[in-house]
C-alpha cells in the first residue's frame, strides 16, 4: 500500500496527521470555527425567560419616572413654532352655546360655528336623549346593530320597482371637468356669485359641486342655502355637500345631487358600494336623531324667526365690527362668518399673526374689580384660579349698565391655516362668528372690545 490510504482500511494516526498538514489553511480555519461552534452549542446555558427576576413596583415607578419621551417636533427643529395654537391650547370647560367657560371664566361666544344655537335647543337635546335611551352609545350606526331591517325592507321595495326603468345612455358619458365652489367661503366670508357660476356651467358644460357648509341654514328665507338666496333651482348643481356640525350642532355631513350622480355614487364609490360604506360608517343614532330634530326646528316658525334674527345680527355686526381703527372687516353683510384683518399688512406674515394672537389674548381692566370673590377668598383653590385668570385669552370690557360685578368676557379666535399645504394663503385675521342668540348689546360689546384692543400700528 505504501503511504496511501485505501478506503476499505482504517486510517492510521500518521495518515491523519499528514492529511492535516497537507490540508489548505482556509480548510483548517473553517473546521476550527465549526468545532468551536459545536462546543458552544453543547456547553452554553439554555435561556429561560421565567428565570429572570421580575421588576418590583418601585423599580417600575423609577423607570417610568426616568423615561423622557422625545418630542414630536424638537425645539431645535426649523419647523418648531412656539406660537403655534396647538402649543397654547384654550380649554373650554362648559357646554358651547351663546356663553362658554374658558379656564374658569364665562365668555360671550363669537368664535364657534353654532349659527342658530342648536346646541342649546331643548327639542334637539330631548331627541338625542330619547335616541340614546333606545339605541345606546356607539361610534357609528351600522344597520346590523340597531335593527333597521323594517325600514330597509320598505326601501328595497322601491329599488325593485325602480330597477326596471331604463337610464338614458347618452347622459352616462363621463364628464371630467368640475367646478367646485362654496356657498359662503370659510376663509373670506364672501358669498359665491352663483348666477355667474351657473352661466359658466352652462357655457362650458362642467359639473357644478357646491359646498353649503356655512350657507345651509343661514341663507334664504327658510334657510335652504345659497340657491334659495339667489332664487336659483337646486337642479342647477350636480352635487351639493354640507356639514351637520355648524347649523345642526351634530356630527358628519350630507351629500345630495342629481339622480345621475346619486345612482353612479350608489353603485360604485371608491371601488366598493357607497351604500355599504355610508351605513357602516354612519354617525351614531343619538347624533342622527339630534340632526333630524334640528331640521324640524329650522322648518318650524321658530326656526324661520331664528334665521331672520341671524340675518339682522349679521347686518348689524357688519356695521359695528367694521368700525375698528386700523382694521378692515372682510365678508359679505349677510354672512355669519367675518374676518377682521389689518388694513396695512406687514411684509412678514408671522408678525401680523403674532399681533393678532396678542390682540386675542389681551385682557382689559383690573381683574379684581370684575370678580368680587377674588377680594374675599383666602382658599388655595381660589388663589390658584386667580393666578390662572392672568393668562385667559378672553376680553373683558365694562357692561352696558356699567355693573362690573356682572362682567362677561368675549371669546375670540384667530383663523388658522395649514401653511405648508395651502396654495393661496389668506391674510392673517380674527374670525368672528355671528349667531342668532346675540342681541344688540352683545354686538356693541364685541365692537367695543375690538376697538379698545386693536393694536396701534404705524406705517
Amino acid at each position: 500500500m505504501g503511504g496511501h490510504w485505501v478506503p476499505n482500511e482504517s486510517p492510521s494516526i500518521m495518515q491523519l496527521f499528514h492529511a492535516i498538514i497537507d490540508a489548505p489553511l482556509y480548510h483548517l480555519a473553517l473546521e476550527g470555527l465549526l468545532l468551536i461552534w459545536v462546543f458552544w452549542l453543547i456547553f452554553r446555558r439554555s435561556y429561560n425567560p421565567k428565570e429572570k427576576a421580575p421588576l418590583t413596583e418601585k423599580e417600575k415607578d423609577d423607570l417610568i419616572e426616568e423615561w423622557q419621551p422625545e418630542p414630536l417636533v424638537p425645539r431645535n427643529s426649523p419647523s418648531f413654532d412656539p406660537d403655534h395654537p396647538a402649543l397654547n391650547p384654550r380649554i373650554i370647560q362648559s357646554k358651547i352655546g351663546k356663553y362658554m367657560v374658558v379656564k374658569g371664566r364665562k365668555c360671550l361666544n363669537v368664535s364657534t360655528h353654532d349659527y342658530l344655537c342648536m346646541n342649546e335647543e331643548p327639542s334637539v337635546e330631548d331627541a338625542s336623549v330619547k335616541s340614546l335611551e333606545q339605541f345606546g352609545v356607539g361610534a357609528c350606526g351600522p344597520r346590523a346593530f340597531y335593527g333597521t331591517a323594517g325600514r330597509d325592507v320598505k326601501s328595497f321595495a322601491c329599488f325593485v320597482l325602480g330597477v326596471r326603468f331604463k337610464l338614458n345612455p347618452k347622459k352616462a358619458k363621463v364628464t371630467r371637468r368640475f367646478l367646485v365652489v362654496e356657498g359662503i367661503y370659510m376663509n373670506t366670508g364672501d358669498l359665491c356669485p352663483l348666477p355667474k357660476i351657473v352661466e359658466l356651467r352652462r357655457q362650458f358644460k362642467v359639473r357644478l359641486f357646491v359646498d353649503e357648509s356655512i350657507s345651509f341654514g343661514t341663507l334664504g328665507k327658510t334657510g335652504r342655502g345659497i340657491f334659495e338666496h339667489y332664487g336659483i333651482p337646486n337642479s342647477e348643481a350636480d352635487l351639493i355637500t354640507g356639514t351637520l356640525e355648524y347649523v345642526l350642532s351634530s356630527v358628519g355631513g350630507f351629500c345630495v345631487g342629481t339622480s345621475f350622480i346619486v345612482d353612479n355614487q350608489r353603485i360604485s364609490g371608491h371601488g366598493k358600494s357607497s351604500s355599504g360604506y355610508c351605513f357602516s360608517a354612519a354617525l351614531p343614532p343619538l347624533l342622527a336623531a339630534g340632526a333630524l330634530a334640528a331640521l324640524e326646528y329650522i322648518e318650524s316658525s321658530r326656526g324661520i324667526a331664528a334665521i331672520e334674527r341671524l340675518r339682522r345680527n349679521c347686518l348689524q355686526a357688519q356695521v359695528e365690527w367694521g368700525d375698528v381703527p386700523g382694521m378692515e372687516l372682510v365678508g359679505d353683510a349677510v354672512s355669519p362668518v367675518k374676518h377682521l384683518q389689518f388694513k396695512d399688512r406687514s411684509e412678514n406674515r408671522k408678525d401680523d399673526s403674532r399681533a393678532l394672537q396678542e390682540m386675542v389674548a389681551k385682557v382689559r381692566g383690573p381683574l379684581l374689580a370684575f370678580f368680587p370673590w377674588m377680594l374675599f377668598s383666602i382658599g388655595g383653590e381660589k388663589k390658584k384660579r386667580e393666578r390662572e385668570c392672568n393668562h385667559l385669552p378672553c376680553f373683558f370690557v365694562p357692561s352696558i349698565r356699567g355693573e362690573q360685578a356682572e362682567e362677561m368676557g368675549v371669546a375670540l379666535t384667530s383663523a388658522c391655516y395649514v401653511e405648508d399645504e395651502d396654495v393661496c394663503m389668506p391674510p392673517p385675521s380674527i374670525r368672528l362668528v355671528v349667531s342668532s342668540a346675540l342681541d344688540d348689546g352683545d354686538i356693541r360689546r364685541v365692537a367695543d372690545v375690538l376697538r379698545r384692543s386693536a393694536p396701534r400700528r404705524g406705517r
